[in-house]
């Protein structure tokens, strides 16, 4: 199977083959037509296929055949077609289709999705004339599956005459011949004279195709018959070229070729229908009165109604079918291609003579069609894998790219961005940006509320332009808190700084210590793992800011973790000092240092902030508010006080009972461990008892 192959470099070769193999023969055997990909585009795709009884079904996808996170519904009936949505453009996806049992009944199988106009290079399947069923449609599929296989090809285009027939039988034609490469690829199908119901007596109705085929509806009338889409760099446009009235001047597809054809943004515009307006191959039994040679030559309204048209508006190629061989020749800058060699009986050089038409082949064949940037290259190949045309084109670039992508998220206080640096590496530059905050290519975030802005990039001259637009996201700026503590108990006197024993013996809790009494914070601050902490951090600390009119009135209060510096640091682990979101910058508060087992300090004075040196608590015993609230473990240096184990704010024998509570030589992450180094011991009961009987400041006690 073709997705075998494609999953043998990722490892999963082995996983998916087990769970095809394990599928019940007679869940495969639930469909008439094994699913089929259509209306492939950017962020969807659509899954068809039809059962053989009236049953419902669910589609599961997502990013691995062992990961389909996503589902969609199909309810009971015997057609059967789901939007797959919500994807990204260029990426791999899978899908499998489930009974409403939830018994797998495929596979799971891969697909892209559509490449954005940012990306250089797309590569098409091209061929036409096929649905007859006989070995020469075989060999011909053959040679695709074995480019598909190989990630030849991003999508196909097949130019009419799907059905060789009349037009009311597709399975036999078409589903089961490709199905091995159409659950994977896209096939974007017109009308040829064939696919007519009926044909020969063209009604017109195409209702069977139209009924088969899923195609975008893009045109005032909302119809399938003709519709466009655009792959990377290329526009594409297929036409329904069966009867004039349909599309001669004034004609409501006329008006809407037009209208796709004004506004040119890509670097390629290909047009594909049924019948060429040129060739010089056909049937030589097949006798046309009043013509030249008697031998039809191309559609002649074709070149009466349209090729003007091309020309006037530079497309760059013409695809058609209808001719059974292989033709191409340009004229007054279009390139005009016939690849009607997909299966049907071959037709022959007659005695046309368009002098344009360089190259004939009546051969069996089908086309890669190779685009990079503004290069092009054709390949015809045969039904036995040989080359029997290639050629290449390169053009001025002419393509409009819009493309940017926001990665970053300013705070309301950040200088102006240049916006300019969000484009992509081959977006248009010299285009125009819009949106509130904006000046010229600037974005400045000053003074707008926190929230998302919506920002758009245009290129091209109107009314000719491509747009895009994003969100930026303008945040609150964070008041930056700095400040800096050492622990009494904690405090090495020979090397002038704390232990960080409880992070290098990895028993530093994950999450922030203080939802529980006496400190009954509700917030849920964590590290995911313990690397994510730094090795230099002695233990969590709880940071309060006060108004500076009312020391007792907390304003806002959040964990951080302390270094053995005593420095205090976000737990981002990137900001030097702490995030703090609801002060008002340039404004003076007070700082409570808060801690699991020592007496919480406050400075003496308020401390305008953000403060751009940290408030040292360390360098002086009146750094603390009020009388003796630290105690000096150094030369000038001073600490908070060890033996609060109960964090009131009081140093008595209620801590003692705690410390006992806590238990002798308990290990591991306790409130108990007044020195930090992960067990309780006598060394805590004799930081502990010398300050039995200090108390802290009223502002600080719970």
């Amino acid at each position: 199977m073709n997705y075998l192959l494609q999953l043998q470099k990722s490892g999963l070769l082995i996983v998916v083959a087990l769970l095809f193999l394990s599928l019940p023969q007679q869940a495969q055997a639930q469909f008439n037509r094994q699913p089929y990909l259509q209306k492939l585009a950017q962020e969807s795709v659509l899954v068809a296929w039809r059962s053989s009884t009236n049953a419902a079904y669910e589609v599961h996808y997502g990013d691995s055949p062992t990961n389909l996170t996503n589902m969609v519904a199909s309810p009971a009936s015997t057609k059967h077609g789901v939007d797959l949505t919500g994807l990204e453009a260029y990426t791999q996806y899978y899908y499998q289709i489930f009974d409403e049992a939830g018994n797998a009944v495929t596979g799971p199988e891969f697909f892209y999705t559509a490449k954005p106009d940012t990306e250089p290079n797309m590569n098409m399947l091209v061929f036409g004339d096929c649905g007859v069923a006989n070995s020469d449609q075989y060999a011909v599929r053959d040679a695709m599956l074995n480019e598909a296989q190989n990630g030849a090809f991003d999508f196909g285009i097949v130019c009419g005459d799907v059905s060789q027939g009349n037009g009311t039988e597709y399975d036999n034609l078409f589903f089961d011949v490709y199905k091995d490469i159409t659950k994977n690829y896209c096939f974007f199908t017109a009308i040829g004279n064939h696919d007519l119901n009926g044909y020969p007596s063209d009604d017109g109705t195409a209702q069977v195709f139209l009924d088969d085929f899923y195609q975008f509806t893009n045109n005032p009338a909302g119809t399938e018959e003709y519709y466009s889409y655009e792959y990377g760099n290329v526009k594409m446009i297929c036409l329904h070229t069966n009867f004039e009235n349909d599309y001669k001047a004034g004609s409501a597809q006329y008006d809407w070729l037009l209208s796709e054809l004004e506004c040119r943004t890509t670097e390629w515009v290909f047009v594909y229908f049924h019948q060429p307006p040129f060739c010089n191959g056909w049937d030589a039994l097949w006798y046309i009165p009043f013509t030249p040679f008697f031998q039809y030559d191309g559609e002649e309204e074709v070149r009466n109604d349209l090729v003007p048209v091309f020309e006037q508006y530079n497309v760059d190629f013409v695809f058609n079918g209808h001719m059974h061989g292989y033709e191409r020749g340009e004229l007054n800058g279009v390139q005009y291609v016939t690849s009607g060699g997909g299966g049907g009986a071959l037709d022959s050089s007659v005695p046309n003579d368009w002098a344009h038409i360089s190259v004939q082949n009546y051969t069996h064949h089908y086309l890669l069609v190779n685009v990079v940037d503004s290069t092009l290259t054709v390949n015809a190949i045969d039904e036995n894998g040989n080359n029997v045309d290639q050629f290449s084109i390169t053009k001025n670039s002419s393509a409009l790219v819009a493309a940017w992508e926001a990665t970053v998220s300013p705070c309301d206080g950040d200088a102006a961005i240049d916006l300019s640096t969000f484009l992509h590496p081959r977006a248009t530059t010299g285009g125009v940006w819009s949106g509130i905050g904006v000046t010229a290519n600037s974005f400045d975030p000053t003074g707008l509320a926190a929230g998302t802005y919506p920002l758009t990039y245009t290129v091209g001259t109107a009314p000719c332009t491509k747009a895009e637009t994003h969100e930026i996201t303008v945040t609150t700026c964070p008041v930056i808190v700095q400040a800096k503590v050492f622990l009494e108990a904690v405090y090495d006197t020979i090397n002038n700084e704390m232990f960080t024993e409880l992070r290098s013996e990895e028993v530093l809790d994950l999450a922030q210590p203080f939802g529980r009494s006496p400190w009954f914070y509700s917030g849920t601050e964590s590290v995911a793992d313990i690397n994510d902490i730094d090795v230099n951090v002695v233990d969590w600390v709880l940071l309060e800011i006060r108004t500076a009119t009312d020391s007792t009135t907390v304003v806002e209060r959040t964990p951080a973790f302390l270094l053995k510096d005593g420095t205090i640091v976000d737990i981002d682990g990137v900001t030097n000092g702490v995030n703090f979101y609801t002060l008002t910058p340039n404004t003076p508060y007070y700082i409570v240092v808060r801690t699991r087992n020592h007496l919480a300090t406050m400075s003496s004075v308020a401390e305008v902030l953000p403060n751009a040196t940290p408030y040292d608590f360390s360098s002086a015993l009146t750094q603390a508010y009020g009388t003796s609230q630290q105690v000096e473990v150094a030369t000038g240096v001073f600490a908070q006080i060890a033996g609060d184990f109960d964090s009131n704010g009081v140093i008595n024998y209620a801590d003692f009972n705690y410390f006992v509570f806590e238990g002798i030589n308990n290990s591991g992450y306790s409130d108990g461990d007044l020195n930090m180094d992960s067990v309780i011991d006598a060394d805590d009961f004799d930081a502990y008892f010398p300050n039995a009987s200090v108390e802290g400041m009223d502002e600080v006690r719970f």
